[in-house]
């Protein structure tokens, strides 16, 4: 049996999520219907799962198969797979490789525009707002995030046992009123990066205050904070191992 690793990226708009799902179409189930057809495998691994829409520049996968020929695997692959998932590599790696606890860290990356500077594809993968964003108000308030934290509020998970998480990086950048906010952490929980988004929206319309985000990432009885943003402008960009 042989361990390989492949590195895909997709388009989240027709996907319910990436995780399999009954009568749903998922970007395991697409990976899943390609392989049987290729090989018998165990169980696909993906570095961490994505909602209904959201996107992935860069997506690990781990599975274990019996078939030794990788090239025959890739070229299968990649004229096999839909329009909206791409092959970008695939590696035979050792036994112990697994695409979620393998990695070291992941960055997603939101992409958010005024309405009046956006195109009507735009509304698939920005998030399209009225308005300018403060981002020098919203790197302050951000550096709240950094480090170590218990995100049981700012995630739909806040029955896990262990919501800690370590962001490393956590940034807003403007350019031509298009906006990119990148963040980074060793793991997410589901849902924690649009909690996080979601509330510093809600900041700078002025809906809640500084003080209510760290309640929130203090005050552990407090419950999930009530702001989401959409899944279109998400993005998982890159997963480090």
């Amino acid at each position: 049996m042989f361990k390989y690793r492949l590195d895909i990226s997709y388009d989240g708009k027709e996907f319910s999520g990436s995780q399999i799902q009954p009568q749903r179409r998922t970007v395991e189930g697409e990976l899943i219907t390609q392989l049987s057809k290729l090989c018998t495998y165990e169980k696909l691994t993906f570095s961490g799962r994505t909602d209904s829409g959201v996107h992935a520049r860069h997506q690990v996968v781990s599975f274990i198969s019996s078939i030794s020929d990788i090239k025959k695997i890739e070229n299968s692959l990649s004229s096999m797979l839909p329009k909206d998932i791409n092959l970008k590599s695939i590696k035979r790696v050792s036994k112990n490789f697994d695409a979620r606890y393998s990695a070291k860290s992941r960055t997603y990356v939101y992409f958010i525009k005024n309405v009046t500077k956006s195109v009507p594809t735009d509304r698939h993968t920005t998030i399209l707002i009225d308005g300018r964003l403060d981002i020098d108000k919203l790197n302050k308030v951000t550096q709240n995030f950094l480090g170590e934290n218990d995100f049981r509020n700012y995630s739909k998970e806040n029955n896990r046992k262990n919501t800690i998480r370590k962001v490393t990086q956590a940034t807003w950048k403007e350019n031509n009123e298009l906006y990119r906010f990148a963040i980074s952490a060793n793991s997410f929980l589901w849902q924690m990066a649009r909690s996080i988004v979601g509330s510093l929206l809600a900041l700078n319309s002025n809906q809640i205050e500084e003080k209510d985000i760290k309640n929130y990432l203090y005050q552990k009885d407090l419950g999930r904070i009530p702001y989401v943003a959409p899944p279109e402008g998400l993005h998982l960009w890159k997963v480090k191992y």
